[in-house]
């Protein structure tokens, strides 16, 4: 036979030449290695770092690399665990060059980490490759000449799983490129993109970037683009006052009829309709404000939690509970027009692929504002001015009776003891706000300060700081609040207060007090006017 041309054989054979199994503990040294020869450089166990020539790579279990010859290699562990790597180090021989070295030439270049590149990506070996060098790590003293093959077989096998491994790391990395270019379309979905675009950047011809996206998403590049603009129409439909031309351009559709077209086809109805279906009448989820939605007539059919609803949990009925950070997952099958809430960041950009996500930070409008603003948002202007004259009435008539019995001069303090905390109340809408009852002289002087916050958390020997003629006392559920109250209420501290050697302390579980949306004012302030003819106020 002349050539090679027909030989069913490569052209090139590994020859091993060592195996090394090494375990670094915690605390060691790092250990360094240097071989004449190839190194392929497998972790079995653990985590670490392995210097490779003058560069640090990050390596976990299942990892491994292709070290070309005469390259140092240190290995160091990362966490408490041991660090536990193979070495097996091998020859590349020229069957057509009567077994000559052909270090320079070798077929497996394309695995070997090259100091020259930028990040190196390691293989990922098949679960058979680690098995291989195990078996044949601990053949490694065998006399057995039968033995021996065996491990020579196994060392042929394993050499033909790399390519494997290295076809599954191009494969891994171009489905990163396309990733890349998915968040990309995330952010820059307002401009003018290509399928030619995103394939070039993802450096992959247009049908192979068009196969790993629709792998990775289940749809075509175009399609998933418009997906992404008109969810940011829907969200700017309900939750902006920008004209229709201007939401348009600012999706990515330069002509406005093309857009109402792409629209109508995508939720079956044009924009101006989907505004009033789905902002006025369509189905809520109120992670947060679920009483200010009933305080406008407003039922959601999600909340984020009822134990935070003491006041209006029976108004509730069937209503789910998803959670003050809740999961996709969670409110998905709700299959709401709307979210509500005070959600950001990450939360926010997983929620609103959901439906769009109405976000309003916690405190940012006084709380009748707020309502005011909603009842607009919601079309529900009447309602909201309804329900604040008729409060503002019974604040004013209540305000009247407290002016009356408690004079100026008697102070009023709510602590809350939360777990192993005490918390002063400085702030409170119906007690100081509303009532405009008087808090003690601390308090008086943390407002003049400007403090930041609403109250404070203090020690329990600051308590006679905060003396006062009444006490009004939270404490939350849980056997630990209840625990600290209880040591709380057995010391000197607290005995020594005014409002406790004289009785007028009531006590109340913290969700009857703490919450503030216009609902739970609302029933405050009804507990308050009963307490007019109870010890706390009474006579």
């Amino acid at each position: 036979m002349k050539g090679t041309r027909d030989c069913p054989f490569p052209d090139e054979a590994y020859v091993p030449v060592s195996i090394e199994r090494i375990t670094h503990s915690r605390g060691e040294g790092a250990k360094e290695r240097n071989s004449s020869a190839y190194t392929l450089l497998a972790i079995e166990r653990g985590e670490g770092r392995v210097r490779i020539g003058n560069r640090i790579v990050r390596l976990e279990r299942g990892d491994c690399i292709v070290v070309a010859a005469h390259t140092e290699i240190e290995a160091k562990e990362n966490h408490d665990e041991d660090l536990r790597l193979y070495l097996l180090c091998f020859e590349v021989m020229d069957l057509q060059r009567r077994g000559q070295d052909v270090r320079r030439e070798a077929k497996l270049a394309s695995l070997i980490f090259s100091l020259a590149e930028g990040e190196p990506k390691p293989l990922r070996p098949l679960p058979r490759l680690l098995q291989l060098l195990n078996r044949i790590y601990e053949n490694r003293h065998t006399r057995d000449e039968r033995v021996k093959f065996e491990n020579y077989g196994c060392f042929q096998e394993l050499m033909g799983l790399l390519p494997d491994a290295g076809r599954a790391v191009r494969e891994s990395t171009s489905k990163d490129a396309v990733r890349h270019t998915i968040a990309l379309m995330e952010q820059t979905y307002y401009e003018d993109i290509t399928l030619q675009q995103l394939a070039q950047t993802a450096a992959l011809s247009r049908r192979q970037y068009s196969m790993l996206f629709r792998e990775l998403t289940g749809t075509s590049p175009m399609h998933y683009l418009a997906d992404i603009r008109i969810a940011r129409a829907r969200e700017q439909l309900l939750l902006g006052e920008d004209r229709l031309h201007d939401i348009s351009r600012s999706v990515g559709y330069r002509d406005p009829s093309y857009f109402s077209r792409r629209f109508k086809r995508a939720t079956g109805i044009p924009p101006q309709v989907y505004i009033r279906r789905h902002r006025h009448e369509g189905r809520v989820v109120a992670i947060h404000y679920t009483g200010y939605l009933l305080a406008l007539d407003i039922t959601p059919v999600g909340v984020g939690s009822l134990q935070q609803s003491y006041h209006f949990r029976n108004r509730l009925g069937e209503v789910r509970e998803v959670g003050f950070v809740p999961e996709a997952e969670a409110i998905a099958p709700l299959q709401p027009d709307l979210i509500l809430g005070f959600v950001e960041g990450e939360s926010h950009e997983k929620l609103s692929r959901i439906a769009p996500t109405y976000t309003i930070s916690w405190g940012r409008f006084p709380w009748r504002d707020l309502l005011t603003r909603l009842g607009k948002f919601f079309g529900k202007e009447r309602a909201a001015d309804d329900w604040l004259e008729r409060f503002h009435d019974k604040a004013e008539r209540v305000a009247l009776k407290f002016q009356s019995r408690v004079g100026v001069d008697q102070t009023v303090c709510q602590i809350w003891v939360w777990k192993n905390e005490i918390h002063v109340y400085r702030k409170h809408k119906v007690l100081y706000d509303i009532l405009r009852l008087t808090p003690p002289e601390q308090i008086r002087n943390e407002l003049r300060l400007e403090l930041e916050g609403f109250k404070s958390i203090i020690q329990l020997q600051q308590l006679p700081d905060y003396a006062s003629d009444r006490i009004l006392l939270l404490v939350s559920g849980d056997p630990e609040s209840r625990s600290h109250l209880k040591r709380i209420m057995e010391s000197p501290n607290w005995n020594s207060l005014p409002a406790v050697r004289n009785g007028r302390v009531q006590l109340y579980p913290a969700e009857q007090w703490i919450p503030s949306d216009p609902l739970s004012i609302e029933a405050q302030l009804d507990e308050a006017e009963r307490l007019l003819n109870a010890r706390l106020f009474g006579s």
